[in-house]
């Protein structure tokens, strides 16, 4: 399987998607108070700040963020993670306490073996920048704001770090792959798991 898919790995497995014709709106709680939301900028040192510069050059081009005039500023935190290198976020929490919750269910382990019973053949593809991929919506672009050196600016989709992320990312992607979720595609956050009984059902599906 191998050789063929790797036919295609240019055109399918490469770059950053976009699930078009979706969009999220965050909600805001009834009594929320944006003036609570943290505005400060954390100062790093000039090996973390040239690393923050140089993540930030690359959302612009691949248009994960925008320029901005937001005046709700988080702060930007760099996370170790466990290859050492860094990743971008956003101190959301503050934001958070504003919201309002996303409510959708996730599949039980049961439900996914039942699924699974009578498959022979498996692909595991783990989604890059995965929340990136939803759109926000206009109106709520501005609340993801944030400042660094080289500026202001705003996410144009979910962000790692916004509690409704995971259970916002999860429904549409049920949306997005429609009745495939119910017979060759298990969707868990990111994590999408091919299974099917034969090799050419397979790569129809993929």
């Amino acid at each position: 399987m191998k050789p063929k898919l790797n036919r295609y790995k240019s055109d399918v497995f490469s770059g950053l998607g976009c699930a078009k014709n979706f969009e999220y709106n965050l909600s805001l709680k009834t009594n929320a108070d944006l003036s609570k939301v943290k505005s400060r900028r954390l100062r790093f040192n000039p090996r973390l700040n040239d690393e923050m510069e140089s993540q930030v050059k690359t959302m612009l081009d691949a248009d994960v963020i925008k320029l901005s005039d937001t005046d709700v500023l988080l702060p930007v935190v760099l996370a170790k993670k466990h290859d050492g290198s860094m990743r971008f976020c956003l101190d959301l929490r503050s934001l958070n306490k504003q919201l309002e919750d996303e409510t959708y269910p996730l599949m039980t382990t049961q439900e996914a073996m039942m699924q699974l019973k009578n498959s022979k053949y498996f692909s595991v593809n783990d989604m890059c920048s995965a929340f990136n991929q939803i759109p926000l919506s206009k109106d709520s672009r501005h609340l993801t704001g944030f400042q660094t050196t080289s500026g202001v600016y705003q996410f144009t989709g979910l962000c790692f770090g916004l509690k409704v992320a995971p259970l916002a990312f999860q429904k549409i992607m049920h949306l997005v792959i429609g009745d495939l979720g119910f017979t060759n595609i298990i969707m868990y956050l990111d994590d999408c798991l091919i299974h099917t009984a034969s090799v050419d059902e397979h790569f129809e599906t993929l």
